[in-house]
């Protein structure tokens, strides 16, 4: 049964906490407050979307038409399991239903709407943030899979190339969520530049999750067929054009 909460902020001994009551039946829970502690719109609940957003993109998610989703009982696994700062599963859900509250992402029945599609309507400050994160979490699954190439036995040229278009495609990721944060913070709307990866990012999640298996598929493919899999998988982002358009220092050029 998914809970409802309201949401109260107190101070004990000097410390500020958030308290989550339920308003059925359950726990009264009470989180610390640098969760939600904030510059702008900055803060640590990133933290808690990168969280969520990895077990969204690469676990049991769906990303459809700019819109991504994950059970809530995903979600809120994915925090209890991964962030130190969470206690267990009632207060993993209660931060949950917080960050609904403060417009990180938005709850559906027994989901959680982690990302908008930015071309159905304007987003919050916040929600276009967790796009960013949702750019970070991408760029560590990048790292990773140019990691899993690095120590695999896959041909060092064949290697190299496919390096070569990795740190392209991370380049390119790295300058669309610099842009993202930037709107964010100056309640700008969402950038051009950054609608073709939401179109693609299902496809670019999946093949990611794909290439990312290189140790299991090295022992049934040959060198040849792995180094051509990173390669033809990839969408077909125009990144090479994305990154002609910044200057040196990141910034767009029009």
């Amino acid at each position: 049964m998914t809970r409802e909460y309201t949401f109260e902020e107190t101070t004990v001994d000097d410390i500020d906490y958030v308290i989550a009551n339920p308003t059925g039946n359950g726990e009264i829970v009470r989180m610390d407050a640098e969760w939600f502690e904030c510059e702008g719109v900055e803060g640590k609940w990133e933290d808690a979307a990168r969280a969520v957003l990895d077990a969204a993109l690469f676990g049991s998610g769906t990303v459809e038409d700019g819109v991504v989703r994950v059970a809530r009982s995903t979600a809120v696994d994915a925090l209890a399991e991964t962030l130190d700062g969470v206690r267990g599963e009632p207060q993993a859900d209660a931060l949950v239903a917080y960050l609904a509250s403060v417009d990180v992402w938005n709850l559906d029945r027994d989901d959680v709407v982690v990302l908008r599609d930015s071309r159905e309507g304007s987003l919050s400050g916040r929600e276009v943030l967790t796009w960013a994160a949702a750019v970070d979490v991408c760029i560590e699954r990048i790292d990773a899979v140019r990691e899993a190439l690095e120590q695999s036995d896959v041909d060092s040229l064949e290697r190299s190339n496919a390096d070569a278009m990795l740190e392209s495609l991370r380049q390119f990721l790295d300058l669309i969520g610099k842009d993202l944060r930037v709107r964010a913070l100056q309640r700008r709307d969402f950038p051009d530049d950054a609608v073709n990866m939401v179109e693609s990012l299902g496809t670019l999640t999946s093949e990611l999750a794909d290439v990312g298996q290189v140790d299991a598929t090295a022992e049934d493919t040959s060198v040849e067929e792995l180094a051509q899999m990173v390669e033809d998988d990839i969408p077909e982002l125009d990144v090479n054009a994305d990154l002609e358009g910044h200057d040196e220092g990141g910034s767009r050029v029009d």
